[in-house]
């Protein structure tokens, strides 16, 4: 027990908080309050406290909380500050607060107040206080405030009371989750005494459809049983998310309440992927079937929830004295594609007979471009050749998606041939043809076609109307072929993916050589695959640029093609396991190299300068082509696909920019001269990039003369040559009239 006042107490306890930051401040609140509940003075300093402002009486319930004070808790379960009433109503779950506190501040308290107390009864499962409350709040407060009351009551209060409160009932989900049997009983009581045409209404409500979804993860039985007997035509949203739960309960139940025509209504959508999956799988072949002909437009999505084994069996069934005409569409792509091959081409060429009756030239190509490759190349090419753009598109799109599933390497180098043809063609029919191409598997591609991608390639770039489209479909094509084919040992496809642009052509004369052990062989073939999965894990933002010299524009427009994280580290790891020789500093001294400022003093003078009126030259060697500079292709900055991985995702410092900071391109070195800015003497080497604006030279003049003729990082630039002032001559004076 301590002399000091409780006055002096709080005095004490409010300066040594005023200093802190608010952490530091409750921590110190908490051992002081604790300190005080041991010496018996904090009943006595919370007096105190609750006579001042807000402040300190938000400071004397947290004091209480931690002191363990149920009592002074209790008494502000009801406070008129809103803090103060939170802090109190969350202490009392863990101090146990008795429920008498709870019905003392609920008799006279206001409606926010009682809202409050009302969501901490049914929080605390205080189903005791509810059930007596609940009597209490009807008689003084009405069936709207009494229904609150409903979660936190117990099941024979909601069993008797949830008729006579059903209108008033908003806390559905609530209900559902504490009160499941109940609630499911006063809804088919409900349903039972509506007529049929009016059921639809009681099922669009959104509190009853809240209520039931929320039943559902405990009685699904209940729910389907309600369904059974007074399902609405259209199964509600609400119901959509927990639906699997009624799968997983009983799949049969829920296979025949779809196979119903009058109740439930377009139940696939309530359906999932894995959903779908498992309530196929669960289903005898029989029921399977009925389920096929009841929805004959999902059945694409049936066969491909099934094994492949299992679907050839299940299309016969369906379409035994039906046909394929069933379904809505002519011809239906998806039920092609979930088809196995050996059953592709009899549906194709039916689908394409119904086409042709029909009098659907676009639906007869589509079903053509399905059958074996020889039998429906003819029309495809002849449709190439149409005279509307849009037709053209398509068959070429159909024809490379014909090649592609074949499966034969053969039918693709075929395409690639006759895509030759798209150096002629408009943009917009290019486009399409090389977007199908980016969706045939890499797998087909040898390297006998790498003249033909390189040649489609150069014709896509260098065409005068080329579009970010088709640029962006070469890059995916070209990240394609380097994941397959990294590992394969095909050396020609993966150069051309390394260097897909047409700028690249000097580039890729210089093949992977085959150092080290075979990638395709051996403990290294791993290595290959991880790292080729690294390098097109981000590559496939990189655009290709037709125009040589140019380089992608600084500012935020450049940021969006940083490099992905690890990116420089999958281009050396590639790199070693395709036993590339690595990178090292063309400036840094090695055996047979003259150290780095003879070097830089040896170098020419037109080694990294602009030429007058042409792009910056980074390509020239120092000391002709067996020593010197690495050389640098000429390529318009950044390659797409894995080129920019191995160059470190088009940032300095990548897997292949071992150069210095001086010698890359950027500030300083953007324009090609920062090759000699290493060894160069102080006043020779380039300064940063300088503004452009009249205002930003009238800063730069000001910061100069104040740092005396320095630039902005303090380097001493080169004085400027002192010449003669030039003098104007002096005119002759005009004589006077």
């Amino acid at each position: 027990m301590t002399d000091a006042s409780p006055l002096a107490l709080a005095a004490a306890l409010l300066d040594a908080l005023e200093p802190l930051p608010h952490t530091e401040r409750r921590g110190e609140l908490a051992v002081r309050a604790r300190r005080l509940a041991a010496q018996g003075a904090l009943r006595a300093v919370l007096v105190e406290l609750a006579d001042g402002d807000p402040y300190e009486r938000r400071i004397a319930v947290i004091a209480a909380a931690v002191g363990g004070d149920a009592e002074w808790i209790g008494a502000c379960l009801a406070d008129e500050d809103a803090v103060v009433r939170g802090h109190a109503l969350r202490a009392a779950r863990t101090l146990g607060v008795p429920d008498s506190a709870y019905e003392k501040a609920f008799a006279d308290a206001p409606a926010a107040v009682r809202r409050h107390l009302v969501r901490a009864i049914v929080v605390d499962r205080r189903t005791a206080l509810a059930d007596r409350l609940v009597i209490t709040a009807r008689d003084m407060y009405g069936d709207i405030e009494a229904a609150r009351l409903l979660p936190g009551c117990s099941a024979t209060t909601v069993a008797a009371l949830l008729p006579e409160l059903r209108r008033s009932t908003d806390c559905w989900s609530s209900l559902g989750h504490h009160h499941p049997g109940p609630l499911l009983d006063s809804a088919e009581e409900e349903l039972a005494g509506l007529p049929a045409t009016a059921r639809d209404a009681w099922w669009q409500d959104d509190g009853h459809t809240r209520g039931i979804a929320a039943a559902l993860p405990a009685l699904p039985e209940r729910v389907l049983d309600l369904l059974e007997q007074f399902g609405p035509k259209r199964l509600p949203t609400a119901l959509h998310g927990p639906f699997g739960r009624l799968v997983a309960a009983d799949p049969a139940r829920v296979a025949r309440l779809a196979i119903r025509p009058d109740v439930c209504t377009h139940l696939h959508r309530a359906l999932s992927g894995t959903q779908l999956r498992r309530l196929v799988r669960a289903l005898p072949d029989a029921l399977l079937v009925e389920l096929g002909r009841s929805a004959p437009d999902q059945l694409a999505a049936l066969l491909c929830a099934l094994p492949p084994g299992r679907r050839a069996a299940l299309h016969e069934a369906v379409t035994d004295g039906r046909g394929e005409g069933a379904s809505g569409t002519t011809v239906d792509t998806g039920l092609l594609a979930a088809l196995p091959r050996n059953r592709v081409a009899p549906v194709a060429r039916r689908l394409a007979e119904r086409a042709r009756d029909r009098g659907g030239d676009a639906a007869v190509l589509l079903a053509t471009s399905y059958l074996p490759f020889e039998e429906g190349r003819g029309p495809l090419l002849a449709a190439t050749r149409g005279p509307v753009a849009d037709d053209r598109a398509t068959a070429w799109s159909l024809l490379v998606g014909s090649a592609g599933r074949s499966g034969d390497p053969a039918v693709v180098a075929a395409v690639l041939e006759e895509l030759l043809r798209l150096r002629n063609e408009q943009d917009p029919v290019r486009s399409a043809a090389l977007t199908a191409l980016a969706g045939v598997k890499p797998a087909l591609f040898t390297d006998a076609v790498e003249p033909l991608l390189d040649r489609v390639a150069a014709d896509a770039v260098e065409a005068r109307d080329s579009s970010p489209a088709t640029r962006s479909a070469l890059g995916r094509l070209a990240v394609g072929v380097l994941r397959e084919h990294a590992v394969t040992g095909q050396r020609d496809l993966l150069n051309w993916a390394l260097h897909p642009g047409p700028h690249h052509r000097q580039q890729r004369q210089r093949r992977l050589r085959p150092a080290g052990p075979d990638p395709a062989q051996g403990s290294g073939a791993h290595r290959v695959r991880s790292a080729a999965a690294l390098a097109g894990s981000g590559c496939g933002t990189l655009r290709l640029r037709s125009r040589p010299g140019s380089r992608p524009r600084r500012g935020p427009s450049r940021r969006r093609h940083a490099r992905p994280p690890g990116a420089a580290v999958a281009g050396r790891e590639l790199r070693r396991a395709l036993g590339c020789p690595e990178r090292r500093d063309p400036l840094a001294p090695g055996p047979g190299r003259p150290r780095r400022a003879g070097r830089a003093a040896a170098r020419p003078a037109s080694v990294g300068r602009r030429a007058p009126g042409g792009p910056a030259r980074r390509d020239a060697p120092a000391d002709g082509p067996a020593g010197g500079l690495p050389r640098r292709d000429t390529a318009p900055g950044p390659v797409p696909g894995a080129r920019r991985a191995l160059d470190g995702g088009g940032r300095r410092g990548g897997a292949l920019d071992a150069r210095p900071a001086a010698c890359r391109p950027g500030r300083g070195g953007a324009h090609g001269r920062g090759r000699e800015a290493a060894a160069a003497p102080a006043h020779r080497r380039p300064g940063p990039a300088r503004p452009h604006t009249r205002a930003g030279s009238r800063r730069r003049t000001a910061l100069d003369q104040r740092r005396g003729r320095g630039d902005r990082r303090g380097r001493a630039r080169r004085p400027p040559a002192h010449r003669p002032a030039r003098r104007r001559p002096a005119r002759p004076a005009r004589p006077r009239r």
